[in-house]
């Protein structure tokens, strides 16, 4: 079961009132901090990366409530700003200075003929990307076999993960 499947299942079991409400997905545009209030200074429940896929709960002000799984499969409803929300696909992602500070000590390079970028780490996820031989990426971390990573794509930034074995140091 994909982690996409995982999310509306838990949707559908955290509440029947927002079964009815929560009915578009997005992508996130860039790395965001999830609010327990609709308001800046409230309490954080979690981070968001760019990329990372929510659904749309509803929106009050500028402000969307979203639902999603967290990096440990927890359920997540919380705000964030609802300018951050893209149609999937969408996500264009800018690294900030640490990310690239980060690509000059993790630079790595596909290993393999052809690799399928996953949206995570188990051939369960969907496949969002590929990769050639020798294309560089930025391995952001790495868990369990599998790499978290960024690459280019028509000059747009995309996240995802491949199984490690099939990336070496450039």
């Amino acid at each position: 079961m994909n982690k996409l499947t995982k999310l509306i299942i838990s949707v559908c079991l955290m509440s029947l009132s927002a079964l009815g409400q929560a009915v578009d997905s997005f992508s996130i545009k860039q790395p965001s901090a999830v609010q327990a209030e609709p308001a800046n200074g409230s309490d954080v429940l979690a981070q968001l990366r760019a990329g990372q896929v929510v659904l749309k709960i509803q929106q009050k002000s500028s402000w969307a409530q979203v639902f999603f799984m967290s990096d440990t499969d927890q359920p997540v409803k919380g705000w964030v700003p609802a300018k951050l929300l893209a149609a999937i696909g969408d996500v264009s992602y800018e690294p900030v200075a640490s990310d690239v500070k980060a690509a000059e000590l993790f630079n790595s390079k596909v290993n393999a003929n052809s690799l399928r970028v996953r949206a995570g780490a188990s051939t369960d996820f969907e496949v969002v990307g590929r990769l050639v031989k020798s294309q560089s990426v930025v391995r952001l971390k790495d868990a369990d076999g599998w790499s978290n990573i960024r690459f280019k794509v028509d000059n747009v930034w995309r996240e995802g993960w491949v199984a490690s074995k099939y990336l070496a140091a450039k």
